[in-house]
């Protein structure tokens, strides 16, 4: 599917937004992606000292850097101090550590990551990360909130393709595999129920990634996998995790990606349209 990049960047566009992200090691290509980005944002970076932009510099002896920069990114957006924060390069682990200390969640929110594919598809993958909720229930959750996001965006029907670890006829090799197949027509059935075009995809991930605005694989382990190979091996250009909260607006990324333009892009475009919207999650 196409349509998700654009509509980010024509809602980026409606207001500037000042944006916090997490910056610990530079790099003159990471700054001149963040230059690119002042286009819709004025950037604060907290961590390293940056002198191009804005910077909230953390000391970096007497404890953890990465946590005192969390800790400082949630404040900001607590405090209405930015629009919105970006985890660019801090760890993920004190990054939800912080968020869960600074708003009361019990678990860590989850995401679904945004990236287009050099095909130029341009889907939603949830889960992604492996503690993500990847139950019958979970999975559900993510997908429709995610839907609801998609709709934001686009003003179209929103397809989910669901992946099955193998094709139906082929029931009864695999007690696992069986367990799979039947998971994923349990999640079309009940996403269906509830009036999303849902759709099982078998073995196929190429042809959920052309036809889906979002793609739902067996657990966050496999999400895993295939966010970081398309990103790493595949060229995809990679925009972030979009914080399923309606309390802020917050777009997670990965410590390795090459820049944060996009997710930067995707923070302001929320923030205009008023955050996300979408549930907390509830067990």
């Amino acid at each position: 599917m196409t349509g998700l990049f654009s509509a980010i960047t024509a809602n980026a566009s409606v207001s500037r937004k000042r944006v916090a992200i997490g910056i610990t090691e530079l790099t003159p290509a990471l700054i001149g992606d963040l230059k690119r980005a002042e286009e819709f944002a004025d950037i604060v970076t907290v961590g390293a000292s940056v002198r191009e932009f804005e910077s909230i510099s953390i000391e970096t002896t007497g404890g953890n850097v990465d946590r005192k920069a969390s800790d400082c990114l949630m404040s900001l957006v607590k405090g209405n101090e930015v629009a919105a924060i970006v985890r660019g390069q801090v760890y993920y682990t004190d990054y939800h550590n912080s968020m869960n200390a600074h708003f009361g969640f019990e678990r860590d929110v989850m995401c679904p990551y945004l990236l287009r594919d050099r095909c130029d598809n341009e889907w939603f993958i949830t889960p992604v990360v492996h503690h993500d909720d990847a139950s019958i229930s979970g999975r559900c959750y993510l997908a429709s909130q995610t839907a609801r996001i998609c709709r934001k965006l686009v003003k179209e029907v929103v397809v989910i393709g669901v992946l099955a670890p193998d094709k139906r006829k082929e029931m009864g090799y695999d007690k696992a595999v069986d367990r799979g197949i039947r998971e994923a027509e349990a999640i079309v059935e009940r996403l269906q129920a509830d009036g999303l075009d849902a759709r099982l995809v078998e073995l196929r991930i190429d042809l959920a990634a052309a036809n889906s605005h979002i793609v739902v694989p067996m657990d966050g382990i496999v999400g895993n996998f295939v966010y970081r190979s398309l990103g790493s091996l595949g060229k995809a250009t990679l925009v972030g995790g979009f914080t399923l909260t309606n309390r802020f607006v917050s777009i997670d990324t990965s410590q390795s990606q090459e820049g944060y333009s996009h997710a930067i892009e995707a923070a302001v475009a929320f923030a205009n349209l008023g955050g996300m919207p979408v549930e907390d999650y509830a067990r």
